[in-house]
């Protein structure tokens, strides 16, 4: 289980308001995002670009290529809103 669902799950046992007392937020899709309410916003990233990406910069590398230390590679995301965001 998602740790923000298991989030909402402990405040709604506790009778906290989500989202007017406390805000949560995924990080992925998951199949529990039509089974819980108030629905959760997500962010979401490019995983398999990211992949790809990883894996040529580790194929450059096995290649005799530079290493570069502390390159910044931006993939970019997206916010997903949903109840209350």
């Amino acid at each position: 289980m998602p740790l923000a669902v298991g989030a909402l799950f402990e405040c709604q046992r506790r009778s906290v308001a989500v989202p007017e007392r406390v805000a949560t937020r995924r990080f992925r899709r998951h199949c529990h995002r039509s089974q819980v309410v108030p629905a959760l916003t997500t962010l979401r990233v490019p995983r398999y670009a990211i992949g790809q990406r990883a894996g040529a910069m580790i194929c450059d590398r096995l290649n005799g290529g530079a290493v570069f230390g502390g390159v910044l590679v931006d993939a970019g995301f997206e916010l997903v809103t949903r109840d209350g965001a």
